[in-house]
C-alpha cells in the first residue's frame, strides 16, 4: 500500500475510516434521538432543533411520495441555502428518491435540461426562483412543484437587516401544480419503510457544462457518508491539534511569568539589605519601596528597579 504520506501525516489523525453501513437519513434520524432539543439549524436567531428538523423532513417525504415518488426517482431542489433546502435534501433522501440540486442562478433554458435529463416529476423552490420554473409545469415528467417563502423561518421579532428575497412574505399561489410548503408539510402524511441503503444513489449535482451541456455526478449514499465521515475525522484533529497548541502557549506564558517574579524576589532581598542600613528617613522610604515591590509581585508586574 502507498504510505510515504504517514510520515507527514496530521498527529491524531487515523489512517483509516470505517464507514457506517446505512443511509444518510440515518445520519438525521440517530442525531434526532440523541440530540432531540439541541439546535440543528440557526436561521437568522431563528433555532430549529433536531427534533423538529426530523418532523418536517418526515412529514415532507410522507407528502413527497403522496405525489408519486417512488425509490429511485430524481427530484429537483432548486433554491438558496435556507432550512427549507436543508429539509428537502433529506426528505427527498427519506422519500428512497434522489436529490438534484440546482443552482439557483439558472433559469428557464437551463432547467428544461435538467428536466429532461432526469425525468424529475417534482420540485421544491423558493419562491423568488419559481418564476422560471413555473413555465415548465407540464414540460416532460414535471408535474408538482412545492414553492416555500424562506421568510416563514424568520422570527417576527427579529432586528436583523434581512436581504429582500428572506424578508418577503409567502407569496399566493394560483397555477395547477403548485403547492406552498406549508400545505406540503400539513397535509399529515407519514412516509412508508425506508428502502435506500448504503450503496443506493442519494444525489446528482450537475457540473457547470463548460465543455458542453452539464452533467449529473452519480453519488450513493456511501460516498456521501465517506465525506461526513472523513470530515469530521480532520475538524476532531484539528480541534486536538489546536488544543495542544494552546496548551503549550499557556505553559510558556506561565514559565515567563515565574521567571519574573523570581527576577522581582532578587530585586526585593537586595533591597533589604540595603534597608537595613539606611537612616530612620531613609527607612521610611525604603518601607514605601518594600511595599510597593510586593505589591508588583502580587500582580506579576516589573519593579523598575535594577538589580545592582
Amino acid at each position: 500500500m502507498f504510505d510515504r504520506h504517514f510520515a507527514v501525516w496530521p498527529e491524531g489523525l487515523p489512517h483509516q475510516l470505517k464507514l457506517p453501513e446505512t443511509s444518510l437519513y440515518s445520519n438525521l434520524e440517530i442525531s434526532a434521538l440523541r440530540y432531540p432539543d439541541e439546535n440543528a439549524i440557526i436561521y437568522y436567531d431563528a433555532p430549529i432543533t433536531y427534533r423538529e428538523l426530523k418532523q418536517q423532513v418526515d412529514a415532507l417525504a410522507g407528502e413527497l411520495q403522496h405525489l408519486g415518488v417512488e425509490k429511485g426517482d430524481r427530484v429537483m431542489l432548486f433554491m438558496q441555502n435556507a432550512p427549507q433546502f436543508i429539509i428537502g435534501y433529506y426528505a427527498i433522501l427519506r422519500a428512497n428518491a434522489i436529490v438534484v440540486p440546482i443552482n439557483p442562478m439558472n433559469r428557464s433554458a437551463e432547467l428544461e435540461h435538467y428536466l429532461q435529463d432526469t425525468q424529475a416529476s417534482v420540485c421544491i423552490c423558493s419562491q423568488e426562483v419559481f418564476p422560471h420554473i413555473e413555465p415548465l409545469i407540464g414540460h416532460e415528467r414535471l408535474r408538482h412543484v412545492i414553492v416555500a417563502a424562506y421568510s416563514d423561518y424568520i422570527h417576527p421579532q427579529t432586528d436583523l437587516d434581512l436581504p429582500a428575497e428572506v424578508a418577503a412574505p409567502a407569496q399566493p399561489l394560483n397555477t395547477a401544480g403548485t403547492i406552498a410548503w406549508g400545505d406540503a408539510l400539513g397535509a399529515g402524511h407519514q412516509p412508508g419503510e425506508l428502502l435506500v441503503g448504503p450503496d443506493d444513489l442519494a444525489v446528482f449535482p450537475y457540473s457547470s457544462g463548460t465543455t458542453g451541456a452539464p452533467k449529473g455526478c452519480m453519488h450513493t449514499h456511501r460516498s456521501v457518508m465517506a465525506t461526513c465521515v472523513h470530515g469530521a475525522a480532520w475538524r476532531s484533529g484539528r480541534c486536538r491539534r489546536a488544543e495542544r497548541r494552546a496548551r503549550h502557549d499557556l505553559e510558556l506564558r506561565l514559565e515567563r511569568a515565574d521567571h519574573q517574579n523570581r527576577h522581582l524576589e532578587h530585586n526585593l532581598q537586595e533591597l533589604e539589605k540595603r534597608f537595613a542600613m539606611l537612616s530612620p528617613r531613609g527607612k521610611r522610604r525604603g518601607d514605601e519601596r518594600r511595599r510597593y515591590q510586593q505589591q508588583l509581585i502580587g500582580d506579576g508586574g516589573d519593579s523598575g528597579f535594577d538589580e545592582d
